[in-house]
């Protein structure tokens, strides 16, 4: 089982906006994710992504992060379905950016847990980039009063993300 550093829900708000900086997307609604990836080693050397083949990864698997290597790894078909403005597969690259950025920030560890005894989801990277996702995507501070389908038109999201969100603000 995998562990992070503690992150609150704001420190990753903070992080997912400093990251849209980066790459100069700040007061921008509609994130180009896979924009993002190809640009990502503009802002960490020797970062990069690969198209992977559904074969080759699975059906379970959409997306792997290595930041030992430097690597986000996307499914094809979610690759395309984020380019054609698929909300879940934009969502699924934006966590895999979660997890590279979080882990190249604060890395992760290994733990030993007792059976039955849970991991506080502020300490669980899955969470934690799901956290990033949607704060990636849907800018707390842009979306501050809007309804759930302009939320989903202008960020270019499910509506479950949308709603997330903004149950979030």
């Amino acid at each position: 089982m995998y562990i992070a550093e503690p992150l609150s829900r704001n420190k990753i708000r903070h992080i997912a906006h400093q990251v849209k900086c980066l790459f100069g997307l700040q007061n921008t609604l509609y994130v180009p994710v896979e924009q993002v990836l190809e640009r990502m080693h503009l802002v960490v050397p020797d970062a990069h992504f690969e198209i992977v083949e559904y074969d080759e990864m699975g059906a379970e698997t959409h997306g792997v992060t290595s930041v030992t290597e430097r690597c986000i790894k996307i499914r094809s078909d979610v690759y395309e379905g984020a380019c054609s403005g698929c909300g879940r597969d934009r969502m699924t690259i934006a966590h895999e950016l979660g997890h590279f950025f979080l882990f190249l920030l604060y890395g992760v560890s290994f733990c030993r847990t007792i059976e039955g005894a849970s991991l506080p989801t502020y300490r669980n990277p899955e969470w934690q980039a799901d956290c990033f996702g949607g704060e990636f995507l849907i800018d707390s501070s842009l979306v501050r009063g809007m309804s759930v389908n302009e939320v989903v038109e202008k960020c270019g999201v499910s509506s479950a993300a949308a709603r997330c969100q903004l149950s979030k603000i």
